[in-house]
């Protein structure tokens, strides 16, 4: 406590020598001694977070510096299980809003995928360091303190992958439990170390970091990069229009299954997927079953399961067909496993064969699957009674059918066809008027000249018929239309 360290000098120096007069000064500072008697530190909007530590599993990649990982200690499935960590003294480039409309920033998306194929499913131990109040308009800006009125407490630490990847380049020194996330991030560029004030808490692992990140920027790794960063341009069909989502219904058809990841679980059976190869989002939904409904018994319940299960996990998906919201209906399978029929075995799902079972691959599985939940009567089958149908059962059942008489114009394959009700006052009248026409002679050449788009009268060489065409093109003077 008999001098002061000079940053403009020691700058001069190597970084161990630099480190070791600045940390003897933060000792005297801390021990009050001789010229630093009455020393006030600064304030600061973190306090330490002790004897805080915990094992689990990591459910979801929030961004490359926050993970959501839920406690073992907490019984599985359970919605209390997840905890948010922030990793301590590190920023990874955001991940933006799509709600206002923010764009990820350059390499976001690469240190959240980066994390995510290391991290998710796997377990992790957990060692609470700090936690800290930020704005709500900022984020984690360690210069500042927020006040109350605008703020929220952020809970940070370090994680430790228990079974690293052989590629992984973190030294981890001095840790005994695996190798420290936090570190791997950096080291790879896809973070910075938040350079903290003398008084603030942070990483009991910071040399390390420190360490990692000179070893990217040496490496000229990720964010570091003379590069430019890579762009990746992901059509959203979730917000898009339901034509859009309609007319994009032929590409996921044609290849039967896709890989997929699992962006956002919405409900027990409703979900956001990304499929790379399309380079798409999608609303995507199981076909023929339904979870409960927000605010409804078990719904929360099923949202966990399937989070636990199969968030931003690779999957495989079947679509069959897509709904008049612009959802995809089909089926999905995570490691082979029908997850449909997860949640039914569950009993957190009932089947509404609407869709038709016959279009529904496993569909013998799945209703397995209901028969051993409704034996067991578990969750929503708690008071089933064989023989007795649920108060809330199929609404097909209950629905009212039209019947109504039409007549088939024309054949598109399988399953799809156009028609005109019989009956039709409107269609009716203009038949009349078609048949009453008595036209003989084709009209001069050049005196009528069709354009595509144009509303015309045809006459069909079956059964010489008229009727009404729209012309879609015109090639070396033929005119070709739709028929029907």
């Amino acid at each position: 406590g008999l001098a002061k360290y000079v940053e403009w000098s020691a700058n001069m120096m190597e970084d161990d020598a630099k480190k070791k007069l600045k940390n003897a000064e933060l000792q005297a500072k801390k021990d009050r001694l001789k010229i630093w008697t009455n020393y006030v530190p600064p304030a600061t909007n973190s306090k330490a977070i002790h004897d805080q530590n915990f094992t689990g599993k990591v459910v979801e990649v929030v961004s490359g510096d926050c993970l959501i990982i839920a406690d073992d200690a907490v019984p599985y499935g359970s919605p209390l299980a997840e905890r948010r960590v922030n990793l301590s003294s590190i920023r990874s480039p955001k991940m933006g809003n799509p709600r206002r409309d923010e764009k990820p920033a350059p390499y976001a998306r690469e240190a959240r995928e980066f994390l995510r194929t290391r991290l998710i499913g796997h377990q992790v131990n957990v060692s609470m360091e700090y936690s800290r109040k930020v704005s709500t308009a900022d984020g984690p800006n360690p210069g500042a303190v927020a006040s109350s009125g605008d703020s929220r407490v952020m809970d940070f630490g370090s994680v430790f992958l228990i079974s690293p990847s052989n590629d992984d380049d973190a030294t981890s020194a001095g840790s005994q439990s695996g190798v420290n996330v936090a570190e791997l991030v950096v080291a790879r560029g896809f973070g910075t170390v938040i350079r903290h004030r003398d008084f603030e808490e942070r990483s009991n692992y910071y040399d390390a970091l420190l360490a990692a990140e000179s070893r990217a920027m040496s490496g000229k790794k990720g964010m570091h990069s003379i590069k430019d960063p890579p762009v990746m341009h992901i059509t959203d069909l979730t917000t898009a229009s339901v034509k859009k989502a309609k007319d994009f219904l032929p590409f996921l058809q044609r290849g039967r299954r896709h890989p997929a990841v699992v962006e956002y679980v919405l409900s027990g059976h409703r979900f956001k997927l990304l499929i790379p190869k399309e380079t798409c989002s999608i609303a995507f939904s199981f076909s023929g079953v339904r979870c409960p409904g927000r605010d409804e018994p078990f719904s929360d319940e099923a949202i966990a399961l399937m989070r636990r299960k199969i968030l931003q996990r690779d999957v495989e998906i079947e679509v069959e067909t897509v709904d008049r919201t612009g959802t995809f209906l089909g089926s999905l399978w995570e490691s082979r496993t029908n997850m449909a029929a997860t949640l039914l075995e569950a009993g957190l799902a009932k089947l509404q064969m609407s869709f038709g079972s016959d279009r529904i691959p496993d569909a013998h599985l799945l209703m397995q699957a209901e028969q051993s939940a409704k034996k067991q009567k578990l969750k929503i089958w708690e008071n089933y009674v064989e023989g007795q149908e649920p108060t809330n059962g199929s609404v097909v059942d209950n629905r009212k059918k039209d019947v109504i008489k039409v007549v088939v114009t024309e054949v598109l394959g399988g399953g799809k066809f156009y028609a005109q009700t019989v009956g039709d006052q409107k269609i009716a009248s203009i038949q009349q008027q078609l048949a009453s026409l008595n036209l003989q002679d084709a009209p001069v050449i050049g005196a009528f000249n069709p354009g595509k788009g144009d509303i015309i009268l045809a006459q069909f060489s079956l059964d010489t018929s008229w009727n009404r065409a729209m012309i879609c093109l015109v090639f070396d003077g033929i005119v070709g239309f739709p028929s029907g």
